[in-house]
């Protein structure tokens, strides 16, 4: 992944003195005739004859001096030296260029300057506002070498800290774009148009091409099983519902397989979700067999607020020969505590990540008993940064990267870590153009109804989408999509989705982000949640989320009359105060 940029300097970030520039300089020094200043800029500005020499080092500026004068006829000798001096404030930005460097940093880039540039102009450099636009520059006459040399780019590389295979150079010159490429560094000939810098990077550089985005369970639950068939060390699962259903079997079959061929395996499933396992589907937990009388007190509780039709009213929830063999197993290690934690992870060999919102329950691999067609998201991370990325987070709340991060509630880390209240309202706040939010259960707090009503009143375009009939807490979302429709007069575009979205999703014209954390009280301040947040950019993950969203807002019913929304009072008045 590309993570560090390398941009020559004349004719890439400013003008050069061979080209426009020098006649400018030489004009406002003195030279009396174009003809006269461009015999002058044919000498001393000449980059073969002498300025190669100068940047690398190898030629003293006195020596140079007076090998150029030797060349000039005495009347242009004062406007030549005055001229070989000239400020390197002299050269103009080219054209975009100052745009596209904040464009890149704003996206996460580490930027660098890396030019064959003389002794004199290289210490200038570093008092010039340019300079206060990179991270951090390099030039030729400080180490002694000049591009294309593998020298060069080494000393560059070991200067900013930078792995040559996530770097990109762009220069005007093949030659030392090739010499980047020689040293391992991927290379852009830069033609005069910021846009194509910009499209290169979109295309090549994309800081997404590790992810995978799964869609639905019929996408993801594959992928989770040929990461299972395929690990060979160890696989880490963090899970909030695993039903005893045929796709919770499957999963258990497959971690079975893999403990027998010696892979170490780990499971925390939270039994804080065994109430839901309880009350709906099947009615049947993979690992909690055994519900105390406070969980079974809240599961009929729930089953009272929400009835569901096809679902067998009292089921008998046995350990199975599967389940015996999983928890016995030695290479197995089972965590069941009530830790509160809604979100769902896998880790595969340290070198595999899948996250996202899907639990394991057939429901999510297809409809649920009342013929609810389940919709949501896992992502597919492929690289051992990930994880470590993932447990910084974890363990410690720090982010270690900057074009996506982690967004988290733990009470795992050391202080209690709770960010994604603030996380969703820092979306919807900074909103200046979009913002859609896709959410599965949204309770209408008033310091999220206000901040899209403020988004609204600036202009921004707001989008909301929910279950048309969700499993639970549809009183509330119907009650949240009533008020900001009216509220706003009808400036907000809702739509209820046929589909049950279990989507968790904010979005604007920057980032997005989605995971496991529902806009409600108890996901901001009871629940671990985990979310992934990324630049809402043209990379393919993101066209693809972008698309699935799009597909799935098609589906559905605007509603544009808010008083054509109903729901029951008392169900969102209950939900206010639980949910």
């Amino acid at each position: 992944m590309i993570k560090n940029i390398f941009f020559d300097f004349g004719r890439t970030i400013v003008e050069h003195p061979e080209d426009g520039a020098g006649l400018r300089i030489l004009q406002k020094y003195g030279a009396e005739t174009e003809e006269d200043a461009r015999l002058v800029q044919s000498v001393i500005f000449s980059v073969p004859k002498y300025i190669n020499f100068l940047d690398e080092g190898s030629l003293d500026r006195d020596e140079y001096k007076r090998l150029a004068l030797a060349e000039l006829p005495q009347r242009l000798h004062r406007v030549a030296l005055k001229a070989a001096d000239y400020p390197i404030t002299e050269l103009s930005v080219l054209p975009g260029m100052k745009e596209l460097v904040q464009s890149l940093r704003a996206r996460g880039f580490k930027l660098y300057i890396t030019s064959n540039l003389d002794e004199l102009h290289a210490k200038q450099m570093y008092s010039t506002e340019v300079a206060t636009w990179f991270d951090g520059m390099i030039f030729s006459s400080e180490v002694k070498a000049r591009k294309p040399s593998a020298e060069f780019f080494k000393a560059a590389c070991d200067r900013f800290g930078a792995d040559p295979a996530e770097c990109l150079f762009i220069d005007d010159l093949e030659e030392n774009v090739k010499g980047g490429e020689a040293f391992g560094i991927k290379g852009l000939v830069f033609t005069g148009d910021p846009k194509a810098v910009e499209s290169f990077i979109d295309g090549n550089c994309d800081p997404y091409r590790d992810f995978t985005l799964l869609t639905d369970g019929k996408e993801a639950f594959p992928e989770i099983l040929r990461c299972m068939e395929a690990a060979q060390k160890s696989i880490y699962i963090n899970m909030f519902i695993w039903r005893d259903d045929a796709i919770g079997n499957r999963l258990a079959r497959a971690v079975l397989d893999a403990a027998n061929r010696g892979v170490r395996v780990t499971i925390s499933k939270d039994r804080y979700g065994v109430v839901l396992e309880k009350c709906e589907e099947g009615k049947r937990s993979f690992f909690h067999k055994k519900q105390n009388l406070v969980e079974t007190i809240k599961s009929r509780g729930l089953e009272l607020l929400y009835p569901m039709a096809n679902t067998p009213k009292v089921t008998k929830d046995e350990e199975t020969e599967l389940y015996r063999a999983v928890v016995n197993h030695p290479n197995i290690r089972i965590e069941v505590p009530f830790k509160a934690d809604h979100s769902k992870y896998y880790i595969f060999d340290d070198e595999i990540l899948i996250m996202g919102g899907i639990n394991v329950e057939d429901k999510e691999n297809g409809q649920d008993m009342q013929g609810r067609v389940y919709q949501d998201y896992m992502v597919k991370m492929n690289g051992r940064q990930y994880v470590q990325a993932l447990r910084a987070k974890l363990q410690e709340g720090r982010d270690l990267e900057q074009n996506y991060f982690f967004g988290l509630n733990s009470k795992e880390c050391e202080p209690h870590f709770f960010e994604m209240e603030q996380q969703y309202l820092k979306l919807i706040r900074e909103a200046q153009k979009e913002l859609s939010i896709t959410m599965a259960y949204f309770t209408p707090l008033k310091e999220f109804t206000d901040a899209i009503l403020d988004a609204v009143d600036r202009g921004v375009k707001v989008t909301l989408l929910v279950p048309e009939q969700a499993n639970y807490q549809c009183a509330s979302d119907r009650r949240t999509a009533r008020y900001l429709l009216k509220a706003s007069g009808g400036r907000i575009a809702v739509f209820f989705c046929p589909k049950m979205v279990h989507t968790k999703l904010v979005m604007n014209e920057s980032w997005i982000s989605f995971g496991s954390t529902n806009i409600t009280k108890k996901a901001f301040h009871q629940l671990s949640e985990l979310n992934l947040f990324v630049r809402n950019n043209d990379s393919a993950f993101c066209r693809a989320l972008r698309d699935s969203l799009r597909q799935n807002r098609d589906l559905s019913e605007r509603i544009t009359d808010y008083k054509t929304i109903q729901y029951n009072h008392l169900a969102a008045f209950c939900e206010g105060l639980l949910m």
